[in-house]
């Protein structure tokens, strides 16, 4: 084999396991709850592989195979020297947009719909991750019973490039509600989050004085947080709110 032919096959080989790792990474996005909730299952080598080192989901994954190991996880993230007054967790993205049902549907109606209604063209449920306007107006009478009404952040994100329509005029009834009872609204919404994004987004979360989480493993793991550190989290059910601190 001559040498200008060798060099060609070892010039091949390292293209192909560069495109190989960009796809891999493509593939595997950052799933922080899960990571920590043990959804990934099979999977957790390869997130092992593709995490960056640095990233909160890896540095869980290393010290612990336990799930939800709540006082681990704690200690990845920082905290904030100036804590947020009043965060609110907005579950966007693919559960509201690529769900047949309208963004007033979700936002008006019963968020624990019967099982045929279920569906989406990814075959995913929506079920228990977005919460309606009644879930909303509970939590701000139960929180302005004792405070007067201040700035609230807005959290939520989805993988896409862009926010879908339905997330959008979602997070606008949202805001528009938190309003008109004399708060003022601060967004924070990410799109297409990076790696740092998230985590950002978790650990500023996590530091909330006050906060309201949405459905899903990734807002109940930071309001267990918040609570780990005496903070406060209010949960609103159909048969009331309650604070938990």
């Amino acid at each position: 084999m001559s040498f200008v032919r060798t060099v060609r096959i070892l010039v091949a080989c390292v293209l192909i396991c560069l495109f190989s790792w960009s796809l891999l990474q493509y593939y595997v996005p950052y799933q922080l709850g899960d990571s920590v909730g043990g959804n990934l299952k099979a999977m957790r080598s390869i997130a092992l592989l593709c995490y960056p080192r640095e990233s909160i989901a890896y540095r869980y994954m290393r010290l612990t195979t336990a799930v939800n190991h709540v006082d681990t996880l704690n200690s990845l993230v920082p905290i904030f020297q100036q804590l947020p007054e009043f965060v609110v967790h907005a579950r966007i993205g693919d559960v509201i947009d690529h769900h047949t049902r309208p963004v007033d549907t979700f936002w008006s109606g019963d968020y624990h719909k019967p099982r045929e209604l279920r569906t989406s063209r990814l075959g995913r449920t929506s079920e228990g991750y977005v919460m309606n306007v009644q879930y909303y107006q509970r939590i701000i009478a139960e929180y302005l019973r004792e405070h007067m009404p201040g700035e609230v952040t807005i959290v939520g994100g989805c993988h896409l490039a862009s926010l879908g329509k339905k997330s959008q005029a979602y997070i606008v009834k949202l805001s528009q509600l938190f309003r008109r009872h004399g708060f003022s609204v601060e967004e924070r919404i990410t799109t297409l989050p990076s790696v740092h994004a998230a985590d950002a987004d978790f650990g500023f979360m996590c530091n909330a004085k006050v906060f309201v989480p949405s459905g899903g493993g990734f807002s109940s793991l930071v309001a267990e947080i918040v609570r780990l550190r005496g903070n406060v989290v209010l949960v609103s059910s159909e048969s009331g709110t309650t604070e938990n601190d």
